[in-house]
């Protein structure tokens, strides 16, 4: 009589030496995310019949720049399942193909040279993120899921074959950086909390005019206020209601009745005086300023 695990190891194989098995892969990567402000929940299936990958190309639906930096693990020569990216307090939630569930397998947390290189024989019991075999859907703790990079791995009373065949998966857990303080709003309400594929952690890209890591700074001379030869000084942050520049105005739009924005608003020759000594007239220009 035939072992049932070796007919499953078998089966597994089967599936995966398969070329249909990698025209399935479903890894899909959106340019951008944006931080939403409640948590969500994620499920990761384990199976080896869809989901799976093993290059850079296949697991982000594309390449990196030459320069550019990649999260994961750099080019893959693997395969895994796909890689996920998690926002600092989402819910995971694992579960496991009928077939695996019959295997009977345990998920373990590993280090990044032991998700690489499937080096785990027999766990140790801190590796451990259930107590069982995984049987249906199961919550993990937040203690697994911590800011960074967070590997995981199945095994099966002690063989690495499912780490190989792909049963690995790694996750990126994101802080975001868009707020110094829980009392302010998320990029001082002048930019979009966001993050890309390449990036570790949400951070502000902030709307023209502002620029700073919550974008609480804004660039008052961004539009080019000052007039009539003057000088602008961007000089007030965007957290205050105080004006956010200031002009230094060439000498002819200065006084204490002009305003400092340089910008001439109308031209009076109203106002004439006669010279008693002589028969000529002195025009005096006032320019009025708009403030």
């Amino acid at each position: 009589m035939r072992n049932p695990d070796l007919v499953i190891i078998a089966l597994l194989l089967s599936c995966v030496i398969d070329s249909t098995v990698y025209s399935q892969v479903t890894c899909r990567r959106a340019t951008t995310r944006e931080w939403y402000t409640q948590p969500k929940n994620i499920s990761v299936r384990w199976t080896l019949m869809e989901n799976t990958c093993s290059s850079l190309t296949q697991c982000w639906s594309r390449q990196t720049e030459p320069n550019g930096h990649l999260w994961t693990t750099g080019p893959y020569h693997f395969p895994q399942l796909c890689p996920l990216e998690f926002q600092l307090g989402d819910v995971m939630f694992v579960s496991a193909d009928r077939t695996l569930e019959q295997y009977v397998i345990h998920l373990i947390n590993v280090s990044k040279e032991e998700f690489e290189n499937c080096l785990i024989l027999e766990p140790r019991k801190e590796q451990l993120v259930f107590a069982n075999s995984i049987n249906g859907t199961l919550q993990v703790e937040t203690k697994w899921l911590k800011t960074g990079m967070n590997y995981f791995t199945v095994v099966h009373r002690g063989s690495s074959q499912l780490c190989r065949l792909g049963l690995r998966i790694a996750l990126l857990v994101k802080p975001q950086h868009c707020q110094s303080s829980p009392l302010l709003r998320l990029c001082s309400g002048n930019g979009e909390c966001r993050t890309t594929f390449k990036d570790d952690s949400f951070s502000c890209q902030c709307h023209k005019h502002f620029s700073g890591l919550y974008c609480e700074n804004i660039d008052g001379c961004y539009e080019q206020p000052c007039l009539n030869g003057g000088t602008c000084l961007s000089k007030r942050t965007a957290y205050t209601d105080l004006p956010s520049y200031e002009c230094l105005c060439p000498s002819l739009f200065t006084g204490e009745e002009l305003c400092l924005l340089c910008q001439k608003e109308h031209i009076n020759i109203d106002e004439c005086s006669s010279n008693p000594s002589s028969n000529q007239v002195t025009v005096i220009i006032r320019f009025y300023i708009k403030c």
